[in-house]
């Protein structure tokens, strides 16, 4: 890269070390974190409600994944867009609001008698382009207020809560869900959606720390959102990758909780159970991810994360085996070590390299290629659990994840350093 493609930060950023006495990171941390520990409870209660309270197929399951995905190749390039025009906390706050209605529409549908799949469909897809919205806003805002140094720790410290929401949630929403029924189950995402507007909309102002400059035509913004992404090979080399992974991952979903309960039978405690235990390897790794990064190095961290944690979902046949909850757990443990050595390389790459009036644009472009492909994938998931079988859906996964190292094996990745 030329030096001047590198960001610029203002001298107003906390100096290094300080992040913990940073209020504003602190409430945007609380509020991710709360968000990670209600969407650990919908992540298993809305397929549980599809499979068990609905009967739907190994298809539909599918269906549901694909559309809670689609979002981002629809509409994530107009949303950087607007990400990059517009304040940052009015989105925020918004989405949250919007997903709280969405989401506290289920257990109240259910209660009256009329829950039914296409609603779950329709929310699916909604709360989806809300999460898109927010999601954009949220990484373009970190460096709003983390400066370039401490970038690394703070996307480790986001990485950490989620582990740790994916480490208790399952287990508590297993519990949850065989108390009170998955559908009631959801109120704790209604919560959390509630808790994260609050903190979000409150407190230290939430200011760019750029200026946006003059608007242009929409188009023309859109565009320099790709040519952007075209410039900095890296990030688009790995935005490829991702491409690749999101796909083994979401065929991976879009199978996974019917193998569970029918190729294997588990409960829904028993999943949280294999959740929970698996967690511990996305606990683990959330907090090897800063150090890891920065030993390993930007390019070797993203080719060694990502052919490993794609390559995991061949552990979930085995339970076909016996122990299922091992296999399961070694699965998920294998998956989740890795997954946050990418995530944190990646965020840290693109923040650290892309000038904050690109963040947005760039972010949506490089996530719109990368998830453009993640609706194909519940439903490849689904069909081939649907004419095969729900294991063979899962051999299929682990090795389409474990090929995303292709776009990155060249002599430019194994030699970056950032």
């Amino acid at each position: 890269m030329e030096a001047g493609e590198l960001c610029v930060y203002s001298a107003k950023a906390p100096a290094r070390g300080l992040l913990r006495r940073n209020a504003l990171f602190r409430r945007m941390w609380s509020a991710q974190t709360l968000s990670f520990f209600g969407d650990a409870i919908t992540g298993i209660a809305v397929p549980t409600v599809a499979v068990l309270s609905l009967d739907a197929s190994p298809l539909a399951v599918g269906a549901l994944t694909s559309l809670s995905w689609a979002a981002w190749p629809l509409i994530g390039l107009p949303a950087g867009v607007w990400v990059d025009r517009l304040p940052r906390r009015p989105i925020l706050v918004s989405a949250d609001l919007v997903r709280l209605v969405l989401v506290l529409s289920i257990p109240v549908a259910w209660a009256a008698g009329h829950l039914t799949l296409a609603q779950l469909l329709v929310v699916a897809t909604l709360a989806g382009a809300c999460s898109v919205f927010f999601d954009l806003t949220f990484t373009a805002a970190v460096p709003d207020v983390v400066p370039p140094e401490d970038l690394a720790s703070a996307n480790g410290r986001l990485e950490l809560s989620g582990s740790a929401s994916r480490l208790t949630g399952p287990g508590l929403a297993g519990l949850v869900i065989s108390g009170v029924g998955a559908p009631l189950a959801l109120i704790g995402d209604v919560v959390s959606f509630a808790a994260s507007a609050f903190l979000l909309g409150t407190g230290p102002a939430l200011t760019r720390r750029d200026t946006p400059g003059e608007r242009r035509a929409f188009l023309h913004e859109l565009r320099e959102g790709f040519a952007a992404l075209r410039r900095f090979r890296p990030i688009y080399e790995a935005t490829f990758a991702a491409a690749i992974s999101n796909l083994g991952n979401t065929m991976s979903q879009g199978a996974f909780f019917v193998f569970a309960y029918r190729s294997v039978g588990l409960t829904p405690a028993l999943v949280g159970a294999a959740l929970t235990a698996g967690a511990l390897g996305n606990m683990a790794g959330a907090a090897a991810s800063p150090r890891l990064s920065r030993r390993l190095g930007t390019g070797p961290a993203l080719l060694v994360s990502t052919v490993l944690e794609g390559g995991a979902a061949l552990f979930y046949p085995l339970a076909l085996l016996g122990a299922p909850v091992l296999w399961i757990a070694v699965g998920l443990g294998f998956r989740s070590f890795f997954g946050p050595l990418w995530n944190v390389t990646a965020a840290t790459m693109r923040q650290i390299l892309v000038p904050a009036e690109l963040q947005g644009r760039l972010t949506a472009a490089a996530r719109a290629i990368g998830m453009s492909v993640t609706p194909v994938g519940g439903l490849l998931g689904g069909a081939i659990a649907a004419t095969a079988s729900p294991a063979w859906a899962l051999a299929a996964a682990g090795v389409v994840g474990a090929s995303s190292i292709l776009p990155i094996l060249n002599r430019r990745m194994f030699l970056l350093r950032i």
